[in-house]
């Protein structure tokens, strides 16, 4: 099992250590969630940037997913950046999330 610190330079860690999420054994039929700090607009999946495209169409071969869905904002510095209600559709709804930034 993987354990993440967080260092802070400034003195104590003002965050306990954590454990990662817990890993699906299987992808299959589950929800993917893709959700872009920003990134490039893309014609062939509206919204979506190309590193995200690619991957979805690398895993989209190998599973079968319920469905996978999409959410892309420039305002990266919000904690609701995507707005509370998608932030709690996606709690609600993701069984795997792929967050990033992609340029």
């Amino acid at each position: 099992m993987m354990k993440l610190r967080v260092l802070d330079p400034a003195g104590e860690a003002a965050h306990p250590e954590s454990k990662l999420a817990p890993r699906p054994a299987d992808l299959n039929g589950k929800v993917l969630w893709f959700v872009d700090g920003r990134g490039h607009v893309e014609k062939s999946v509206p919204g979506m940037n190309r590193i995200f495209r690619a991957w979805r169409e690398r895993l989209e071969k190998e599973y079968k997913f319920a469905d996978v869905r999409y959410v892309r904002t420039d305002n990266i510095a919000s904690p609701f950046r995507h707005g509370k209600q998608t932030f709690e559709e996606i709690v609600k709804t993701a069984d795997v999330v792929i967050n990033g930034v992609a340029l």
